[in-house]
């Protein structure tokens, strides 16, 4: 009969109804066979109710026919999808749902149960979810009345899985508020490997520290020679750079080494500590040699280490000053400029060592040095 074909809910839904006609599209399923259906249903004055049944022939021209074969495919489609899907209506309760929604959501009954479609269908979702963490998708469902253009977006963690939870609001021409579309991704793979990046950053970072706290130490704790006022300050653009400079005191004067190793980073930063090390260890082994001399052995060692060890091709610019206290300044290098200012006559001087990087090539850096005074007064650059 009709009314064993039809839902039971088709008598709850239509039968206060007073209008006239309904126009509906039904299955019936009369002998376990699928059959499209036109249904119009109207009450007579009598009460009693006339129902038109119109068999629709399966034929792609067919505009009812066309509507559920589209509705099917988009029902098969929503139910493959990795995403779950929910329809909420106005007072946020469930109408429909796919099956990836109700994984996600796992509700359960107060004892630990699963919750089947059938058991949520109609129920408030919110209600549903015990998590405190879609409290802010309550608030932005009930929001969605007056909002028709509300969409928005949670992170959140809900028994155990990370979900990226989205809602929507339906304003619908006619009716107005339909209600809101609840979506939820798992991100679970992608949280973990945020917080994996997050773990390696802060690692990195603590490494950073560590390295910049040596960098840093290394610099002369005291530029205290006697005869000399001396002023530095170094700021590297990162944690680590390759910067660098050094005042060495020696009986009759300093040795003032400056220079900078290429690119940024720790690699930099290790090279400097090389020529740092050398540096320091040439000067204090051979305080009578010439600067160019000195050069010499420390272009080797960073040669060495730095295109032969470590396989890269870095460089350093660097000059190596050696002030004796009688005012006498021998230079060598190839960093920047020497620039003095004579205080008796106001005049600036500029000179310009000749050299070549350290780092490039093995042939010595700096073939003589440049030589210069300084008197009482004169400021060196």
């Amino acid at each position: 009969s009709l009314h064993d074909a039809l839902p039971i809910y088709f008598d709850e839904k239509i039968s206060g109804y007073t209008g006239g006609l309904v126009d509906l599209m039904v299955v019936l399923r009369p002998a376990d066979t699928d059959a499209l259906a036109r249904l119009r249903a109207g009450r007579q004055r009598s009460g009693r109710w006339v129902v038109y049944a119109e068999h629709i022939a399966p034929v792609e021209t067919d505009l009812l026919y066309q509507l559920d074969h589209t509705q099917t495919r988009l029902a098969a489609a929503v139910a493959a999808v990795d995403e779950g899907i929910a329809i909420i209506d106005p007072e946020q309760q469930l109408v429909r749902i796919n099956a990836r929604f109700l994984e996600l959501a796992g509700f359960r009954t107060v004892h630990g149960v699963p919750l089947n479609e059938a058991a949520v269908t109609g129920k408030n979702v919110f209600d549903l979810f015990s998590d405190a963490a879609f409290e802010p998708l309550r608030d932005a469902a009930a929001r969605s009345r007056t909002e028709r253009r509300l969409s928005e977006r949670f992170d959140l963690r809900h028994r155990e899985i990370y979900l990226e939870a989205r809602i929507r609001a339906i304003h619908l021409p006619v009716t107005g508020f339909g209600g809101c579309v609840m979506t939820l991704r798992d991100v679970s793979a992608r949280e973990l490997l945020r917080q994996k990046q997050e773990e390696e950053r802060e690692r990195l970072t603590a490494e950073l520290e560590i390295a910049r706290r040596i960098q840093t130490s290394l610099l002369p704790s005291t530029l205290a020679v006697p005869g000399l006022e001396i002023a530095a300050r170094m700021e590297t653009f990162t944690e680590v750079g390759g910067d660098y400079y050094d005042v060495i005191a020696t009986d009759d004067g300093a040795w003032l080494g400056i220079g900078d190793v290429s690119g940024h980073g720790l690699t930099a930063g290790l090279s400097m500590l090389m020529l740092q090390s050398a540096v320091g260890a040439a000067v204090r082994s051979q305080p009578r040699a010439l600067p160019s001399e000195i050069l010499t052995h420390v272009n080797r060692l960073l040669l060495d280490n730095v295109r032969n060890r470590l396989r890269r091709d870095d460089y350093a610019t660097f000059s190596l000053v050696c002030y004796r206290d009688d005012g006498q300044v021998v230079v060598a290098g190839a960093h920047e400029d020497l620039v003095v200012f004579r205080a008796a006559t106001g005049e600036i001087e500029r000179y310009s060592p000749e050299g070549t990087w350290l780092g490039i090539a093995d042939a010595p850096p700096a073939k003589e040095d440049l030589r210069l005074r300084l008197a009482s007064g004169n400021v060196l650059l």
